[in-house]
């Protein structure tokens, strides 16, 4: 079971713990807030649904499918100008493919080929976009 969890730091001994979206909301991987208070979740390509997507929790509480067609969905960012990136972890043709979402909702490959892309942030100082790659442990 995967719950999203909104803390409020309410003093050094407690804190507000708040569900905005449960077990049924598809989200059980990445997470990102835009510059609106939109919250974007992914899955990690659930078998029932044949795939991974991206999901948007908007300001209200209401979870809608954001963009769908990925394999493993496995990090997430937005850039500066509200793109958002997408880590496709794997897939059946090996992809390993990160790929930018533009505003007009524009899906396109981004960069090379990364196998075992995972996590991703982007550093609006630098204007730079930073993948981690996960490898297997030989041990």
């Amino acid at each position: 079971m995967f719950l999203i969890f909104l803390f409020v730091q309410g003093s050094i001994l407690a804190q507000n713990v708040t569900t905005i979206a449960g077990p049924n909301s598809g989200i059980n991987d990445a997470l990102v807030v835009d510059s609106v208070g939109n919250i974007y979740g992914s899955d990690f390509g659930v078998s029932s649904t044949g795939g991974s997507s991206v999901y948007k929790i908007d300001t209200a509480g209401v979870v809608t499918t954001f963009s769908t067609g990925y394999s493993s969905c496995n990090g997430l960012a937005f850039d500066h100008q509200g793109s958002l990136y997408i880590v496709d972890f794997t897939s059946a043709n090996q992809n390993h493919q990160v790929y930018k979402l533009d505003q007009t909702g524009e899906k396109t490959a981004y960069g090379p080929k990364i196998p075992g892309a995972s996590g991703i942030i982007f550093d609006p100082l630098s204007d730079t976009l930073y993948v981690s790659q996960y490898t297997a442990s030989s041990n």
